[in-house]
């Protein structure tokens, strides 16, 4: 599976297409204030898969592709996507 097929769509919008509002919000907001770039995309890239990993293991390969193009993180998911995320070294 190529990550330029689903990852283009998450990096060109800011992740606004796959995280709610005051997650993207949050994200943002850690981007700007310390100064972060490709790495920290990467990092919550990698943390949205990780998310959303028991779902990608019930699917078919030709399904995951679809799924992460539409896949989004929501409230409910919020904690275990900050405290994944807090686990890169910065």
């Amino acid at each position: 599976m190529q990550p330029q097929l689903y990852l283009f769509e998450w990096v060109i919008t800011l992740f606004t297409k796959c995280l709610d509002f005051e997650i993207v919000g949050r994200v943002w907001d850690m981007l700007m204030l310390y100064e972060l770039h490709w790495s920290f995309i990467a990092e919550v890239a990698y943390t949205i898969i990780h998310v959303v990993r028991h779902q990608l293991f019930e699917l078919e390969a030709e399904q995951i592709v679809r799924y992460l193009k539409c896949v989004r993180v929501d409230h409910q998911q919020e904690e275990e996507f900050f405290s994944h995320l807090s686990r890169f070294e910065r």
